[in-house]
C-alpha cells in the first residue's frame, strides 16, 4: 500500500470519478425535497450546481416566464430554463415559494401562447400522447 491520499490526490480521485468539486459541502433543505423528487420523477432530471439558486434569481428577477397565475399570486405556474443543461421547467410556487415541478405534458398548452415557446408545447404535447 502506497500510504495515506494527501489533498493533491484525493482531488484527483474525485475528479476522475466525475464528482464536480462545486457541491462539495451542498445540500437541500428539508423545504425543497418534494421539489426535487418530483423534478427527477417528471423530467428525469437532477439539477447542476448552481441551477437552483439560479432559478430562484430567475423567478425573483422576472426573467422567468410567468404562465398562470391562480388565487391573486398565492398559487403561479413558472416557465424556467435550467442554466446547465438548458431544459425548461414547469414551477410550481406558492407566494414565492418553490412548491413543485408540474409535468410538462399538464402545463404544455400554456406555451401556445408564447410564439417562441411553440415548438416545445407541441413536443410536450406528442410526449403526452405517446405515453397513453
Amino acid at each position: 500500500m502506497d500510504g495515506p491520499i494527501d489533498d493533491m490526490g484525493m482531488e484527483q480521485a474525485r475528479m476522475e470519478c466525475g464528482l464536480d468539486p462545486r457541491w462539495y459541502g451542498a445540500s437541500i433543505g428539508r423545504e425543497h425535497w418534494h421539489f426535487h423528487r418530483r423534478l427527477y420523477k417528471r423530467y428525469k432530471c437532477v439539477m447542476g450546481p448552481g441551477d437552483f439558486s439560479q432559478m430562484v434569481r430567475d423567478l425573483k428577477s422576472g426573467r422567468a416566464i410567468l404562465l398562470s397565475n391562480k388565487s391573486s399570486g398565492k398559487k403561479t405556474i413558472w416557465l424556467v430554463r435550467l442554466m446547465n443543461s438548458g431544459m425548461i421547467v414547469f414551477v410550481g410556487c406558492k407566494g414565492m415559494a418553490i412548491a413543485t415541478a408540474y409535468p410538462p405534458e399538464a402545463y404544455a398548452s400554456l406555451l401556445l401562447n408564447y410564439s417562441a415557446y411553440s415548438h416545445i408545447a407541441a413536443a410536450y404535447s406528442e410526449r403526452a400522447v405517446g405515453a397513453q
